[in-house]
């Protein structure tokens, strides 16, 4: 199975809140030169990780 089909069969049942995150995640990744996607993720963690490390998100993705 290739990354691509992956992604694609994780995706099922994640909720439209945090589908808009990953598609967000997604253009970024292709507007963007690799340099400047690691200085903005970088920047970004600490309020991403805000919304992620949280006990409903833990309980949301356990079964992945």
């Amino acid at each position: 199975m290739t990354s691509k089909q992956r992604i694609i069969e994780a995706l099922e049942g994640i909720p439209e809140k945090e589908l808009t995150k990953i598609l967000s995640f997604i253009e970024l990744i292709k507007s963007k030169n690799n340099s400047k996607i690691t200085d903005i993720l970088l920047i970004s963690e600490s309020t991403l990780a805000k919304d992620w490390l949280t006990e409903e998100e833990e309980e949301a993705w356990q079964d992945l």
